[in-house]
Parts: structure tokens; sequence; C-alpha cells
């Protein structure tokens, strides 16, 4: 992931040189990808975009009242590396015009509910590629702090180039903020109707480590953006969310 990171620098840095016009989400995941498979080119046929998570057909958190999701909108991993080892590796990705807490909450809650509760080892991998215009990418994560979700890309005061130490955020404080709760809210959601039904949550770990990579910073005349790699995993976490104690009437279909 690191490397594919690098590679995905090296593109994304020389169109912006050459551009004036605004970074686009859809241009930074296409350089992603094309990063994976430059990193990796033999395992190029396994990164998959767009691929929809293993809890998508939850159903419905009143099941005796509303029965199961049905041809609800699917929820879907931006990015998914297929393995021989493990259960494989998710990658969401975020590029940041506007200020979008709750966007980001939104994929930190779904990377959590796939990685579920099983140990390091046989779990799916999970990464956070962030980044975006320095004003908004900033403004999101102090918005994020705020809930309770802090995500560090920069080691203050310290040596340059140096990566940040992981925070280790409870999704049980998150969850009890407006972000958190709406965040949540919105990805179990399917259905455009003012009562939308709501999957019923997997199984997920409580603690989660955000541990940044790989992260870098741009300034030219009159732009400034900022690229980070957070990887999200639970060594040396032990505790489950309880869901039966964090369903509030908000959260009721």
């Amino acid at each position: 992931m690191r490397d594919a990171f690098t590679f995905t620098n090296g593109m994304l840095l020389a169109e912006m040189a050459r551009s004036t016009r605004y970074m686009s989400e859809e241009r930074v995941r296409s350089s992603f990808v094309d990063g994976l498979i430059l990193a990796r080119p033999s395992l190029a046929d396994r990164v998959h975009v767009e691929r929809t998570v293993s809890w998508n057909g939850r159903p419905c958190w009143k099941t005796a009242t509303h029965g199961s999701v049905g041809q609800g909108r699917t929820i879907q991993h931006d990015v998914f590396i297929e393995s021989d080892d493990d259960a494989g590796l998710a990658c969401e990705l975020k590029w940041l015009k506007q200020q979008k807490a709750k966007r980001v909450a939104q994929d930190v809650w779904k990377l959590a509910l796939s990685r579920g509760t099983t140990g390091d080892n046989r779990s799916v991998r999970t990464f956070l590629a962030l980044g975006g215009e320095r004003v908004k990418f900033s403004a999101t994560l102090r918005q994020l702090r705020q809930a309770h979700l802090p995500i560090q890309w920069s080691s203050r005061g310290g040596t340059r180039g140096q990566t940040p130490r992981p925070t280790k955020p409870k999704l049980s404080n998150h969850v009890a903020t407006v972000t958190g709760r709406d965040a949540l809210r919105g990805l179990l959601a399917w259905g455009r109707s003012p009562n939308r039904h709501l999957r019923t949550p997997v199984a997920c770990r409580d603690e989660l480590r955000l541990a940044c990579r790989a992260s870098w910073e741009l300034a030219l005349p009159g732009r400034s953006w900022c690229f980070a790699l957070i990887e999200l995993h639970a060594r040396g976490c032990t505790s489950q969310l309880s869901w039966p104690s964090h369903r509030p009437t908000s959260f009721s279909c």
C-alpha cells in the first residue's frame, strides 16, 4: 500500500504542477488504482474497484416489522484487493474539496464493520486514503476530532518525514456524537423515504488504531494539497461494540 501511495503521489504531483483546474476525486481514485497495479504488476488481476461489502444484505434492524433489505442500495468498498493468504484488503478513498466529516466517518464505519471482530491475521485489512485541499482537509479532521474520531496525518513538532503516533478512538464515544450517529445511520440506511429502514450492523470492535503509514503535502502558488494513507487495525484492541446499548430512538426505522 505504501508503494502504491508513492506511485500515486508521483502521478498527482505531475498533474497538479501542469493543471490549474481542481483535482477530482475520480482522478485521484484512478491514479491510486494505477499505483496499486504498478506496485505489484503480477497481482493486477486481484485489484477490484467498487466491491460490494460482505454485510450488505443484512436484514432490517426491526426485522419482525420490516423484513429484509431486498433490493436496497448496495454498499461498496472503493477498492478491494483479493488475497490467497487472508481475507483481503479494503480501501476507501476521499478527496476533499468541501468539509465532509460525515462522509469520512461513514468510510470509517464501513471499514470497521467489514473488519468485524476477528483477529488481525484473519480479518480484512482496512485502509483509508484521505486527501484534498488543505483548508477543507484540515477543517474536516478538526470536526472529526471533535466527534471523538481523531486522525493524525503529520507529526507536529517532530522530525520531518516522521509519521505520527497512532490514535485509538472508541467507536462507542464516536457514535454518541451527532456526526458519528448521522454517519452510521446514513451508511446503514436504504431507500429514500423519511422513515428509511436500516440494516442491522454486524459485530465490530469498539476500539481501533488509526495509524498513518505515509503522507505528503504540496503547496503551489494559490494551491495547497494534503494526502495521507491511514491503516485501521485492532492490534492490542479487544473490546467489542455492544449494539443493543448503542441503539437510541434515533436509530429506529
